[in-house]
């Protein structure tokens, strides 16, 4: 898909649920054309799902469902900062 970032909800540093070190980027972005393609040899399973259903999600059915509902509640309460803070360099 083509996307255009608009914002972030922030940097995200993690053990994951396989026992590695993540340093996860996250940002918001809106589609502004193509389509998805999935590489079916790498992803198991994707969906669309509304803001309003991920709350029916139990924890067994997220990746890091801490980290995705850490950023679901970010989203939710518009708690996003600009990707301006990206370009801030640091001395």
């Amino acid at each position: 898909m083509d996307v255009k970032l608009t914002h972030t909800t922030g940097i995200y540093n993690f053990i994951s649920s396989t026992d590695h070190q993540v340093i996860l980027f996250h940002f918001i972005g809106q589609i502004t054309g193509g389509f998805l393609r999935l590489q079916e040899e790498e992803i198991a399973d994707c969906k669309w799902v509304n803001l309003s259903n991920f709350k029916s999600f139990k924890d067994e059915e997220l990746r890091d469902a801490k980290i995705i509902r850490q950023i679901h509640d970010a989203v939710k309460a518009d708690k996003l900062y600009p990707l301006e803070l990206f370009q801030i360099k640091l001395n």
